[in-house]
């Protein structure tokens, strides 16, 4: 992982150096956003919207005054909570089904946005801009919170049977082995531009990154509801599953200056 985030900022920064002396703009910003998970199934539900906050460079490649192409190098990280139900198996205890009420924390990716940027003329003291691509990255860590509680049990080639548990709370688990390595997402965005002197400009404008890959890795399934129940196959020894699909969304106030 750490080679792979070595050699997203190698590439960045060369392009930083080769940058000098040709038509490019370059900036830094802060990015405090708006997240929310969005499930692609009904069997998983998410709620609830978090406040993290971002940071990057750009790189602005610009053809003539008003159009160019939009790069850089973001961290953005995410949070959110979502409830679901899993099959346990494993050599140490007999499979199991298990309710899970997850809170997801530092969810972070190292993004690398590739985007079409539209200026206007100056306006008064203003330039306005247009933004639009995707957005490339890398899961660098996944953690989360979750209340897990035992529903189902079952003893060799037996049935599941009903169970009475307690919840079990566990903290600060490492998830990223169930995560996709990487993200892909549509960008949109509108902003300004003022002057602040010569050489250096003010810019700010809100950001829309929508995820377009779930999350989670294709292996990864939840266990399939039917009228509040959970679904067996008809032998009751087999729970029916769905896929597990979450979505990762944002909404983005960038505040930046460029040099």
């Amino acid at each position: 992982m750490k080679k792979i985030v070595f050699l997203l900022l190698s590439v960045t920064f060369s392009t930083f150096t080769f940058a000098q002396g040709k038509s490019y703009k370059i900036g830094v910003k802060l990015s405090p956003a708006v997240g929310y998970l969005k499930s692609a199934s009904s069997d998983l539900s998410t709620n609830g919207l978090s406040v993290r906050l971002g940071y990057g460079l750009m790189v602005d490649r610009m053809f003539s005054e008003k159009y160019g192409f939009g790069f850089g190098i973001n961290m953005i990280e995410f949070a959110g909570h979502a409830e679901y139900s899993r099959l346990i198996e494993s050599s140490d205890i007999n499979p199991t089904i298990q309710q899970v009420k997850r809170d997801y924390d530092k969810v972070k990716y190292v993004e690398l946005p590739v985007t079409l940027k539209l200026r206007t003329s100056e306006m008064g003291k203003f330039t306005y801009w247009g933004q639009f691509g995707l957005g490339l990255a890398y899961l660098y860590s996944a953690l989360a919170d979750e209340q897990t509680t035992d529903l189902y049990s079952k003893v060799d080639n037996g049935p599941f049977t009903r169970l009475q548990s307690e919840q079990v709370q566990m903290n600060n688990q490492n998830i990223r082995g169930e995560f996709n390595s990487f993200r892909a997402s549509m960008i949109i965005a509108l902003g300004a531009e003022s002057v602040i002197s010569q050489s250096t400009l003010f810019t700010y404008g809100v950001t829309y990154n929508g995820g377009l890959l779930s999350m989670y890795g294709s292996n990864e399934k939840v266990v399939k509801y039917t009228e509040g129940a959970v679904s067996f196959e008809n032998d009751a020894k087999t729970p029916v599953f769905g896929d597990k699909k979450v979505m990762l969304n944002q909404v983005q106030l960038n505040v930046g200056i460029i040099f």
